[in-house]
């Protein structure tokens, strides 16, 4: 049967299905970066389509009866990341303490961010200081 909307999909419990309907083929909306923020990521969410997306940014489920997420479910999303050339930021690996659970991926971090998220950022800093100094350019 086919799923009308992502809450149809939530129901069904086919998040990648439910996925599908949050990324729509041709996105037209407007937005500086556009990224997914995959947290929790409690289930393989098979394959999907990342095209227009700048940032994926996955993470664990934290706190009290935190659910375990699996090493190649996060592999997955990073080799789509990888082949998509979409910056990938893993957030962490969760559980009830994140001290003994850490973000290391692979024996080290991902703190990837889209080039664009640091013209922004520094071309504000830059204009900031201009003014701070009495220029205006």
């Amino acid at each position: 049967m086919p799923l009308d909307s992502r809450e149809d999909a939530q129901r069904a419990g086919d998040h990648s299905a439910c996925l599908q309907t949050l990324i729509p083929p041709n996105m037209t909306f407007c937005a500086a970066i556009k990224f997914l923020s995959i947290e929790p990521l409690l289930e393989d969410l098979g394959s999907f389509d990342i095209s227009g997306i700048d940032w994926v940014i996955v993470g664990g489920e934290s706190g009290h009866g935190a659910r375990q997420m699996k090493e190649e479910w996060v592999e997955k999303i990073l080799k789509l990341c990888r082949r998509q050339r979409v910056s990938f930021f893993f957030k962490q690996w969760g559980g009830v303490s994140q001290i003994d659970t850490g973000r290391l991926l692979r024996g080290k971090t991902y703190d990837e961010m889209p080039l664009s998220m640091f013209r922004t950022f520094h071309k504000g800093k830059l204009d900031y200081l201009r003014l701070r100094r009495g220029k205006t350019e």
